[in-house]
């Protein structure tokens, strides 16, 4: 029986999780891989807290009883934020730890100086909670996926903004506010959920899923970023009568001389694999040369699928520390890291559009924009009003640039309101 001593920063939701996972089911670890699973320290920044559950002796506020304790051997840091975990980390890598990391926004900025820095001192770093919860994507991109070519990623990545749209999807009257305050009351959205619905959180998880799988060095601010503020129930209508769902994507495509990288709200058909997300449910379907199209499905927050993510890569450190491998790195290139603007998408479109009562729009698209309108697959009222009609104009494919200057355009006609467009993904 091998002993591992590990020490967590943090116990909070994540943290109370791996810890209970790890106590739960060390019989099994045991029993299995002849491994058993020591947690000797945890920090926490207040120590009269009461904490339910967990051995209060284990707790400490001083993160240099853990990183001068020789026996302890890997490090689990669920604590959250940017600079104090970073540093902790760096700190823990110089005397030798191994580091499980949870931490998706410290990751996406700093993944490739903290990868680098576990090289220079030898130790393993791992991160597969980082990104959507216990769903496996990390780990398959670095060994099912190590001889393969990968074309493109697409991804449902973020709980809170999934629930807000089923919930819109569902009902045909909850505008984006209430389904947004029904996600805070029950416990699907923060308090400030901008990180969310502004697609952030989204584009930091696609950075990081897209420098693993294409071997290249991203940050979220390659992503280009929309959130799902402005979806209205006139498009939830509109996607109905359409037979389309309407999900937050995350998706990248690389051709090996071009990358997209975007999260934007996007049009999928309906019951297709992405449409049937629901809730927290994460998916995320990698496009490759030899299997082709794979999908991963799974909750993407919580704390017993977070806790699932890192005790994987605690088992797998464990396995490597006992037939005394050593870490080794997957080279990156910066080298034809063209990443497209989004004028440059070629898409599909659905456009919402409001005409005054006593207007046509066919006949107005016939008359002024006679080569768009040769691009129109179908014009669909969705909602009649007091003054106005609510269209929806579904558009074949087209280049993002082209379709802007026709959006503007509309917009200057009286009687006429280009309200939105939003890419439709037939594909998926």
């Amino acid at each position: 029986m091998t002993k591992i001593n590990v020490a967590l920063l943090g116990i909070g939701t994540v943290g109370k999780g791996v810890y209970d996972a790890i106590v739960s089911s060390n019989h099994y670890y045991e029993k299995c891989y002849g491994i058993s699973f020591n947690i000797k320290k945890i920090l926490v920044s207040n120590l009269k807290k009461i904490r339910e559950g967990v051995d209060g002796s284990l707790l400490t506020d001083n993160f240099e009883e853990i990183i001068n304790d020789n026996s302890i051997e890997i490090i689990i840091e669920v604590m959250g934020g940017i600079d104090t975990a970073k540093e902790y980390i760096l700190k823990s890598f110089e005397h030798k730890k191994h580091i499980i990391s949870a931490n998706k926004d410290l990751i996406s900025l700093y993944r490739k100086e903290l990868e680098k820095t576990a090289l220079e001192n030898n130790c393993f770093f791992r991160y597969e909670a980082s990104v959507a919860g216990g769903v496996p994507a990390i780990d398959v991109a670095n060994y099912h996926f190590a001889g393969e070519n990968i074309t493109g990623i697409d991804a449902i990545l973020n709980g809170t903004t999934n629930y807000i749209l089923s919930t819109m999807y569902k009902s045909d009257v909850k505008s984006y506010d209430d389904a947004l305050q029904e996600a805070k009351d029950l416990g699907f959205a923060e308090a400030n959920p901008k990180s969310d619905v502004e697609g952030l959180d989204s584009a930091r998880k696609l950075a990081i899923l897209s420098s693993i799988y294409y071997k290249k060095d991203f940050t979220s601010s390659d992503v280009y970023t929309q959130g799902i503020t402005q979806i209205d129930t006139n498009d939830i209508a509109a996607a109905k009568m359409l037979n389309y769902s309407i999900k937050l994507l995350a998706t990248s495509k690389n051709d090996g001389k071009n990358t997209k990288l975007a999260v934007y709200p996007a049009f999928v058909k309906e019951h297709s694999p992405f449409a049937d997300i629901d809730g927290g449910f994460n998916i995320i379907c990698v496009q490759s040369d030899l299997l082709g199209k794979s999908y991963y499905i799974g909750a993407g927050a919580g704390a017993k699928p977070t806790a699932s993510a890192v005790i994987s890569n605690l088992v797998n450190i464990s396995f490597k520390l006992i037939q005394n491998e050593t870490p080794k790195s997957i080279k990156c290139s910066s080298d034809y890291k063209n990443i497209l603007k989004s004028d440059e998408y070629i898409s599909s479109y659905y456009m919402s559009i409001d005409v005054k009562n006593g207007l046509s729009l066919s006949d107005i698209l016939k008359q002024e924009f006679t080569d768009f309108e040769k691009k129109v697959k179908a014009i669909v009222k969705v909602k009649a009003f007091a003054a106005i009609d609510n269209y929806a104009i579904v558009i074949n494919e087209m280049a993002e640039k082209e379709l802007k200057i026709i959006f503007d355009k509309l917009s200057k006609i009286d009687g006429i309101q280009a309200k939105k467009y939003i890419r439709i993904h037939d594909e998926l």
